[in-house]
């Protein structure tokens, strides 16, 4: 085989080693494509270089995930795809939950999420990516297994709103 047909891979590099922005922008492209491990040493990372959990989490991971959820829209990922970017996000927040849990932030509501009654993977993705966001922008979440158990859980809990 002569050296014009070789595939050559370049895309080694230590995470540790990039700038913020090209560190940011290099977890954007490991969330999507679910890389857990570097999500997390990405999170470890910028918080060894001063960055809150509170800006690690918007900047990084749900800005992230924004571009997970716009291709998933659009058609362009489907739903294996986004479990494995959630995933992915799930090892930032492991690292990132202790310390988010240590501010003085206080929670921006509760939520009560449930799948629909077809009890379908569309629906249950919907549910898990409500609740993944949830988490991320700081509300409590609270799991109701169908829809027709929503409006005992929200008598129950006193809640006032419900989005279907």
């Amino acid at each position: 085989m002569s050296d014009d047909n070789q595939i050559t891979i370049d895309d080694h590099f230590i995470l540790a080693e990039l700038g913020e922005d090209e560190l940011v922008e290099q977890m954007f492209d490991d969330l999507y494509d679910g890389l857990r491990e570097l999500i997390e040493e990405g999170t470890t990372i910028l918080l060894s270089r001063g960055w809150s959990a509170e800006r690690v989490l918007s900047q990084a991971l749900v800005a992230g995930m924004r571009i997970v959820g716009i291709d998933f829209r659009d058609g362009i990922l489907f739903v294996p795809d986004v479990l494995l970017a959630a995933n992915a996000m799930q090892g930032g927040m492991a690292i990132l939950r202790p310390l988010l849990a240590e501010t003085d932030i206080k929670p921006i509501g509760k939520m009560i999420i449930g799948t629909g009654i077809d009890n379908s993977i569309d629906d249950y993705f919907a549910a898990l990516e409500a609740k993944e966001f949830a988490l991320a922008v700081g509300a409590k979440c609270r799991d109701a297994a169908q829809t027709a158990e929503i409006v005992p859980r929200l008598r129950k809990e006193r809640r006032r709103a419900f989005c279907a």
